[in-house]
């Protein structure tokens, strides 16, 4: 049997279920409200959602799809609004506990991104890819108003600012925030006190397009991005314009970079996961980020790579004795 760890209203796994019900495999789909709304019991032996029990050793194939709205979301936040921050705290403790002995539970089965490598730190990665061979940004990590107005000074280019940590929008006061890469000015660093939290800045590199690769067991699905000539998408493709799209062209990278990509997520504990990349003026490939869970719809419909329909049959031949 197959078990998905989800979140509500993801159309990825809606999809990907689509296919399970199409191949006609048995499955298990738990969201993270279903241990709020749903009568729960978990013991050693046996979970019991929606009065169904699920043993261990009958689930043979799990995949981690963003489950666990208190790990990455905002709820944390809302719940001070009703309770002290520490008793918030310890709330969102008790519950990420919860969900870290459900996964424990199912430790022998296949998983289909294992949270016990997430979440990935974005500096550490760079530099293990940097070790690897891929070609990074120049990439630092400053508290001081003097040295992001030296570092600025002597970087041509000019600096971006990105979250060290991509967490979903934040939600305050019903209105949606997103964390956005954005362009470093002379204004903004005048405006700054002199030491501020440690923040990531990176060299602008002038682009000809971007590549979104998604990976899985092994093989690598890319696409291009051509954002560079849209003002609203050029430094960050996820503005998106809705009124006038970024072009999606299915991309093949080269065969050492592929095994590139390969070695680092195997070092990095993954078998699935989003890559970006950007290529610069000179054609070079410039590594930036990997996303462990994040969205691959987007790669899979305007190339047409019948991702869902993949990652259904990767669990299945899991699962099953026989291959599709």
């Amino acid at each position: 049997m197959i078990l998905i760890l989800s979140n509500d209203g993801d159309l990825s796994v809606d999809f990907v279920v689509n296919w399970l019900r199409f191949y006609k495999t048995k499955f298990i789909r738990i969201n993270s409200y279903d241990l709020l709304d749903s009568k729960f019991i978990a013991t050693n032996k046996h979970l019991i959602i929606n009065e169904q029990k699920i043993y261990p050793k009958e689930i043979k194939s799990v995949w981690f799809r963003k489950f666990g709205f208190f790990r990455e979301s905002n709820h944390n936040r809302i719940l001070e609004t009703i309770v002290s921050p520490s008793a918030s705290n310890h709330i969102v403790t008790e519950f990420n506990r919860t969900l870290s002995f459900i996964n424990f539970l199912f430790k022998d089965a296949f998983w289909l991104t294992n949270p016990n490598f997430l979440p990935l730190n974005k500096v550490k990665v760079l530099a293990l890819a940097s070790e690897l061979g891929f070609k990074t940004p120049l990439t630092y990590i400053v508290n001081s108003k003097s040295d992001l107005l030296s570092i600025f000074n002597k970087t041509p280019n000019g600096l971006i600012s990105k979250s060290i940590y991509d967490p979903y929008p934040l939600v305050l006061d019903g209105d949606k925030y997103m964390m956005f890469t954005t362009q470093i000015t002379n204004r903004e660093i005048n405006s700054l006190p002199d030491l501020f939290i440690p923040s990531l800045v990176q060299e602008k590199i002038n682009k000809e397009y971007e590549v979104r690769t998604f990976f899985l067991e092994g093989q690598c699905f890319s696409m291009a991005i051509m954002s560079q000539n849209d003002k609203q998408t050029s430094l960050d493709f996820r503005k998106y314009n809705y009124g006038k799209p970024n072009r999606y062209l299915p991309y093949k990278l080269s065969n050492d970079i592929e095994n590139k990509i390969s070695y680092l997520m195997s070092k990095l504990g993954l078998n699935t996961g989003s890559l970006d990349f950007i290529v610069n003026k000179k054609g070079e490939l410039i590594f930036l980020e990997i996303n462990p869970t994040g969205q691959f719809g987007m790669v899979d419909f305007p190339c047409n790579y019948g991702l869902h329909k993949k990652i259904a049959e990767l669990l299945i031949n899991k699962f099953s004795n026989e291959s599709i």
